[in-house]
C-alpha cells in the first residue's frame, strides 16, 4: 500500500495531530514517531502470520461486536456509548474483511502474484472494507 503524499502536511504532523490529546498522560510515555513507524512495519513478519493475526483480529472484534449488540435491548439508548446501526455497521467491516482475508490467503496458495486490491468506504466512514479481486 503506498503512503499518502500531503502538499501541505506530512505523515508525522498528522500523527502529532492526532495523538497531541495524549501529552497530558504521563504514564505511559507518549508513542513517538520513530516508535510508531518501527511498530507499523511489517515487512519482517512472515505473510502467513501477519494474516493469521490479522484474521483473529477480525474474528475476536466481531465476537464482540455480537456481544454488545446482544447487550443493547437491556440499556438505555440514552446511555449507549455507540448506537446499534454503527455496530452492526462495523459487523458487516468485519466479515467482509474476514471474507476477503480467506481469498487472499487461496490467491497466496494457488501462488498467483498478482491481484487487485480496492478500498471501500461505503459500509463505515472509519474503516474501511478490503476488496480483492
Amino acid at each position: 500500500v503506498q503512503e499518502n503524499e500531503y502538499e501541505f502536511t506530512s505523515n508525522q504532523r498528522i500523527f502529532e495531530k492526532r495523538y497531541e490529546p495524549f501529552a497530558a498522560i504521563q504514564q505511559p510515555p507518549p508513542l513517538s514517531y520513530d516508535d510508531y513507524l518501527k511498530g507499523s512495519d511489517f515487512s519482517k513478519v512472515p505473510q502467513k502470520d501477519l494474516l493469521a493475526s490479522t484474521s483473529e483480529c477480525f474474528n475476536v472484534s466481531k465476537s464482540m461486536i455480537e456481544k454488545l449488540l446482544a447487550q443493547i435491548p437491556t440499556t438505555d439508548p440514552s446511555y449507549l456509548p455507540i448506537q446499534e446501526d454503527e455496530l452492526r455497521q462495523l459487523a458487516k467491516v468485519c466479515v467482509g474483511n474476514s471474507i476477503y482475508l480467506q481469498k487472499l490467503k487461496q490467491i497466496i496458495g494457488e501462488g498467483t502474484t498478482k491481484a487487485s486490491v480496492s478500498i471501500d468506504v461505503n459500509t463505515n466512514k472509519q474503516f474501511c472494507t478490503i476488496k480483492i479481486g
